[in-house]
């Protein structure tokens, strides 16, 4: 069976993904990876649960930026929270990935301001 786009009253399937200026939407994509391909993700006992490193690490970042910060910001701080899981666990090597779309920046705002 073949997947077919629902019609939409008045527009063909092909208008209906398209936006009105014909160019499509002003997307910006960020893909945030725990860990590089070589690597492998920590899996921590942290604030009483077991929890993966990164993630863990990720929300403290955007909480203590109180929830406005570009990427480069949520970056640095999320750096610095890495290093300290680092000193209590010094066996952690992971590096946490950022990849940017051609229309994303490190100066975007990681949740819209």
């Amino acid at each position: 069976a073949k997947c077919r786009m629902p019609a939409s009253p008045g527009l063909s399937p092909v208008a209906a993904t398209k936006a009105p200026w014909g160019t499509g939407p002003a997307c910006k994509c960020y893909c945030f990876a725990a860990c590089q391909n070589d690597q492998v993700c920590a899996e921590l006992p942290i604030e009483g649960l077991v929890q993966g490193a990164a993630t863990w690490a990720f929300v403290k970042a955007i909480t203590a930026c109180h929830l406005t910060m570009t990427l480069q910001q949520h970056s640095k701080v999320l750096d610095g929270i890495l290093q300290n899981l680092r000193r209590k666990y010094r066996w952690i090597q992971q590096t946490p990935v950022i990849q940017l779309s051609s229309s994303a920046s490190l100066e975007d705002h990681l949740i819209a301001p």
